[in-house]
């Protein structure tokens, strides 16, 4: 889920399955919810994939809105985590599949995986910079080649398959 689609998703939502809420974008890249009388209840960094609740009033944020907020949360870490491709999706026990690659004491062992594991085999880019110079350049360079935010890789496996 985008930024736009995320507010959008709430300002449409019914003014009373929202609890008078609404969702805008500060122009910097990040989100606020925030009461009509524009008091800030919550914000979610441009960066971040956590939110900061920001309510020092008994506001109740309706679970509608909750259940977008999650998912603009869980799509942002989807694009700030990233996995190293081994192959083309094929199915396995009714699910899309894939290889991944993973850095072992300098080395790559792969993994498969389902489309719905792929981020629990995903590296921060931190991580992924770390463990690469471990291995030799030629593996350092294959593996510039093969990596994939989570969220482009759960779109290409959706899509190649």
């Amino acid at each position: 889920m985008t930024t736009e689609e995320f507010i959008e998703a709430v300002n449409a939502l019914d003014i009373d399955d929202r609890n008078e809420l609404e969702a805008y974008n500060n122009g910097c890249g990040d989100i606020f919810l925030q009461t009509f009388d524009e008091v800030p209840i919550a914000l979610l960094g441009k960066h971040y994939i956590n939110w900061d609740i920001r309510s020092t009033s008994q506001v109740t944020i309706p679970t509608k809105v909750l259940k977008l907020m999650v998912e603009l949360a869980e799509s942002r870490e989807e694009e700030n985590k990233y996995v190293i491709l081994n192959g083309k999706p094929f199915l396995l026990e009714g699910n899309i599949s894939t290889r991944v690659f993973l850095i072992n004491e300098g080395n790559l062992s792969f993994a498969t995986v389902s489309l719905d594991e792929v981020i629990d085999f995903a590296y921060t880019k931190e991580e992924l910079e770390q463990l690469k110079t471990t291995l030799p350049k030629k593996l350092q360079d294959a593996v510039d080649l093969l990596t994939v935010t989570v969220g482009e890789a759960k779109k290409v496996l959706k899509h190649d398959h």
